[in-house]
């Protein structure tokens, strides 16, 4: 059984929640981790349309008491290096909610007369609550 070494230390990070003064880090962390997904290149041909979906999702997202935004930020340098998202559910959330998402385009139902490439960014991940 072999086990990795490395003669490099790992870096120091603090996890802490993002502000709106992090949105245009966060943005450009997103969009340099999706610039070959297939997907995000269908629905964004363009980066400033990805990048303007991505900032108003952070927009909304950020402070909103039901979100939770971090940000791993490097001890050495103060760069942010990543960042995670999750939508919480709290016990007393036990009835459905209404889709908050745009209708998709195809399926009969109005698309709020936007086209793909004009924002429609599903911000709203489909996960069960976190307990």
């Amino acid at each position: 059984m072999s086990q990795f070494h490395s003669n490099i230390a790992p870096k120091p990070f603090t996890f802490t929640p993002a502000t709106q003064a992090d949105i245009p880090r966060l943005t450009h962390i997103h969009l340099v981790t999706l610039a070959e997904d297939p997907p995000a290149q269908i629905k964004f041909p363009s980066a400033e349309n990805f990048a303007a979906a991505v900032s108003s999702m952070l927009e909304k997202q950020i402070g909103d008491p039901n979100w939770r935004i971090m940000k791993a930020v490097d001890e050495e340098t103060g760069e942010i290096g990543s960042w995670a998202s999750w939508l919480t559910h709290d016990a007393s959330d036990s009835h459905p909610k209404p889709d908050p998402r745009p209708e998709e385009e195809g399926n009969g139902e109005d698309n709020n007369g936007k086209g793909e490439d004009e924002g429609n960014f599903n911000s709203y991940p489909a996960s069960a609550p976190i307990s």
